[in-house]
């Protein structure tokens, strides 16, 4: 949406100026071509701008997460009580199975409730430039700089859970970023209280024992 406001803005503005110029200098008193041509130009240059912003935003459609659960294996369906996945990473949980299904590409591991040894959350936001240069090639740049600051925000945020296994002891989840706010502090409760309220049962358990 912003990339249709901003072209369709630089478009039209220059479209109307200069079918100003062309009206006020005369040019339609001295070229009858000229009469038409001004005004046919700007209306083409202004739709060419929007039909160019609505391609972009075809290509920059915001990915989001899926929460169907279709790559988990080490569960059944039923069992599965949260799952989140998102461009190859993935967790599950299950509080019947006291088991988490972790996903890394192709990588797929479950591990039980007490391999569980540690998770953590960071969240990378801002350092985006702004823009007080009003040229289109300005512009541009700008939003080609910002584009890359967003995806390293994306890739260095997520929800770390550290695991008992020698191979793979770290894992990180990714969330899109435009669900990273609501999915990020969501997870974590997720597993307080299916894991923490677990391990204390266990505890409670034990100690009646």
């Amino acid at each position: 949406m912003e990339t249709l406001l901003t072209l369709f803005f630089f478009n039209l503005l220059p479209a109307f100026i200069v079918y100003r110029i062309g009206k006020s200098s005369g040019a339609y008193d001295e070229f009858r071509l000229a009469r038409y041509g001004w005004p046919i130009f700007g209306f083409i240059l202004s739709w060419l701008g929007v039909l160019i912003a609505l391609i972009a935003g075809r290509q920059h459609k915001p990915r989001l997460g899926d929460n169907s659960g279709a790559w988990i294996t080490e569960l059944r369906p039923d069992q599965v009580d949260y799952s989140y996945t998102y461009d190859g990473d993935g967790i599950a949980i299950s509080a019947s199975q006291r088991a988490v299904v972790l996903k890394k590409g192709t990588l797929i591991k479950r591990y039980g409730f007490d391999a569980i040894r540690n998770w953590e959350t960071k969240v990378n936001t801002g350092n985006e430039l702004i823009n007080a240069d009003f040229r289109l090639n300005s512009i541009s740049q700008t939003d080609s700089i910002n584009r890359k600051i967003r995806m390293a925000n994306e890739a260095s945020s997520g929800l770390f859970i550290e695991v008992r296994d020698i191979d793979h002891p770290r894992w990180h989840i990714r969330f899109s970023r435009h669900e990273m706010v609501q999915q990020v502090p969501r997870w974590m409760e997720i597993l307080r209280q299916l894991i923490n309220e677990s391990q204390h049962g266990d505890n409670r358990k034990a100690a009646q024992l």
